[in-house]
């Protein structure tokens, strides 16, 4: 999904930072343009798994009512911490294991 957004359409990430950016200045010109810093593909790949990261605390800040986006966004959001919270449960196990 990120190398779709990311090495695809722009429009998917201005979507995107529309609905879930804190500070639409900090990546668009008074223009309403990407700026040029942001619109590199491993720029628009972070700032995706940052919003993936991030969406439990975040949601709130979006207007749409789509749902293939909340669903898109939450798919993502478990994969992203699936990393995360699964090498945390093996070591648990393991630690738990030598303990008893």
């Amino acid at each position: 999904m990120s190398a779709m957004v990311s090495l695809g359409d722009i429009e998917r990430i201005v979507f995107i930072d529309k609905q879930l950016a804190k500070n639409l200045n900090k990546y668009y010109d008074e223009k309403g343009y990407m700026r040029w810093d942001y619109q590199m593909s491993y720029a628009i790949g972070t700032r995706l798994f940052g919003y993936w990261l991030a969406y439990p605390f975040i949601k709130h800040r979006m207007t749409t009512t789509s749902k293939k986006f909340r669903v898109f966004m939450w798919v993502n959001c478990i994969g992203v911490w699936s990393f995360f919270i699964a090498p945390c449960f093996a070591l648990l196990v393991q630690w738990l294991e030598n303990i008893g």
